[in-house]
């Protein structure tokens, strides 16, 4: 089963010299593509980079899981460091492969998307949020 998010976007809408805030609702989907774009100095301020520094002997095929098994398999499994995105993977792109919400410290629930970068190598971590700034570009699979 494919795991799906409605996420309401602002867009700004520049016509004739007029800007309008505009909002519409996409659904965001587990094999859908996102591309890194606008960074500001050295790192993305809402993009986590899991990158793997430690495989188990028995790898998995990430291409082949997506939801729950990919997370179960990248997470739980080998160690890897975190950091903020740097800027360098502007222009590049992610699939996304899971979604879920988790809940903070003061209850308050929060979409989190993790895109796979390389294969089995590294992943972006972000909140849904981040499609209300400009560091991703959303781009359904059609």
């Amino acid at each position: 089963m494919l795991k799906s998010i409605l996420i309401l976007l602002a867009v700004t809408v520049i016509h004739i010299g007029v800007s309008a805030q505009v909002e519409k609702e996409v659904q965001i989907k587990i094999h859908d593509t996102i591309y890194f774009d606008a960074c500001q100095g050295d790192v993305y301020e809402h993009i986590d980079l899991y990158k793997k520094t430690r495989f188990e002997q028995d790898t998995i095929d990430f291409d082949s899981v997506d939801g729950e098994a990919f997370y179960d398999a990248f997470f739980n499994t080998g160690d890897f460091d975190v950091a903020r995105l740097p800027c360098f993977y502007s222009g590049s792109y992610g699939v996304i492969k899971h979604i879920m919400t988790v809940m903070d410290d003061t209850g308050i629930e929060h979409t989190v998307i993790v895109a796979m970068i390389k294969n089995g190598i590294s992943a972006a971590y972000m909140l849904g949020d981040v499609f209300m700034t400009d560091e991703v570009l959303y781009a359904p699979k059609q």
